[in-house]
């Protein structure tokens, strides 16, 4: 298990800024493990669930400017919290920690490829 942390690193490290995208990351140059990259994901999940900050802090049990704070990277989620919203909505704690999204439920991968496209597509724009 070990071995296996230390190899996705080196290949996070080998390419630079070119983060994998299925990490769920805002900026692809963050650790996939930092606060920020964290929060990035939780951002995304929660907008993937088409839910509002709110109902998700009420499904999971979650004070709102906590999950605000999460959100923003100011505060790295705990375990705990992190278990309540895994709980509340199916996400994996290997998608909330660390970006891997084998085990992620089909609905919320949808809706995590439609929001990329998305905000691909008002970049192009712009």
């Amino acid at each position: 298990m070990q071995r296996v942390d230390c190899k996705r690193r080196e290949m996070w490290m080998d390419r630079g800024s070119a983060t994998p995208a299925k990490w769920g990351m805002a900026d692809t140059t963050q650790n996939p493990t930092s606060k920020e990259a964290i929060g990035a994901r939780l951002k995304l999940v929660r907008e993937a669930l088409e839910l509002s900050q709110a109902e998700i802090c009420r499904r999971a049990g979650i004070a709102t400017n906590t999950w605000n704070n999460y959100e923003k990277g100011k505060n790295r989620i705990s375990l705990d919290e992190a278990l309540k919203v895994a709980n509340a909505t199916g996400i994996p704690l290997d998608y909330i920690y660390r970006g891997i999204d084998a085990f992620l439920p089909v609905h919320v991968g949808d809706g995590i490829r439609r929001l990329r496209s998305t905000q691909e597509t008002k970049r192009e724009t712009a």
